[in-house]
């Protein structure tokens, strides 16, 4: 008889391949764009007091000067620092970063997800009462 599969099942599987297209998200950044150093600029705007980060760097002779950068670590990004952006040739007006963090999270909770289903399955052994309550005798 097949067996379904839980909640904790389907969702470990959606974390590990979500963790798993971050990272190779990461990894084609890596491999395929230009590397560039730029200066960052973080500022708070808005009614919400968002924060807002961008990034000035020179690419193919040309400076793009606080060009917004989708995605942020304010554990590694630091105002007036210098940080590595990628670039795509085709499109340097629109700098990709580099960051594993949710990808590695991601990965690591959906396999924690994985064990819990593991764990929540009740064992295929018969019980035996005069086996199993030696305490009772």
């Amino acid at each position: 008889m097949k067996e379904k599969k839980s909640a904790f099942w389907w969702v470990g599987l959606l974390f590990i391949c979500v963790g798993i297209w971050l990272i190779g998200l990461s990894v084609f950044y890596l491999v395929t764009y230009d590397k560039v150093e730029g200066e960052l600029y973080i500022t708070k705007k808005g009614y919400h007091n968002e924060i807002h980060v961008y990034v000035t760097y020179e690419y193919g002779g040309k400076l793009y000067e606080d060009i917004g950068l989708s995605s942020r670590n304010l554990f590694t990004m630091k105002d007036g620092k210098k940080y590595t952006v990628y670039i795509n040739p085709d499109k340097p007006e629109w700098p990709k970063c580099v960051d594993f963090t949710f990808g590695i999270l991601s990965l690591v909770f959906g396999i924690v997800l994985l064990k819990v289903d593991a764990m929540d399955k009740p064992k295929d052994k018969k019980y035996n009462y005069a086996e199993d309550t030696p305490w009772l005798k």
